[in-house]
């Protein structure tokens, strides 16, 4: 016996509109995204622009991880301070 097909709750494509309000951003900025070669991949049939919704959530998760390791790998910059450089030297000493 054969089953009933199941019913997608998500389209297999986004509209412009669509993937703008997923991401966060306003339609126009997923525009300027697009004409600068960044932002999630996106496919084009004509004059109309869609997304796939894994595309766009790869590249939402592409994003959290390369803020995660600039944040990672954050080193503090300039001179230490006077208890920093005391540290330090009693830690070469000892």
């Amino acid at each position: 016996m054969l089953s009933a097909p199941q019913i997608q709750s998500e389209s297999i494509t986004l509209t412009a509109d669509e993937a703008a309000r997923r991401i966060g951003v306003s339609a126009h900025m997923l525009w300027r995204f697009r004409s600068g070669n960044e932002g999630p991949r996106y496919i084009r049939i004509g004059r109309r622009v869609l997304y796939r919704p894994a595309d766009v959530d790869a590249w939402l998760a592409e994003m959290a991880v390369v803020r995660a390791d600039a944040l990672a790998h954050n080193k503090k910059r300039g001179r230490p301070t006077k208890a920093e450089a005391a540290a330090r030297r009693q830690q070469a000493e000892g």
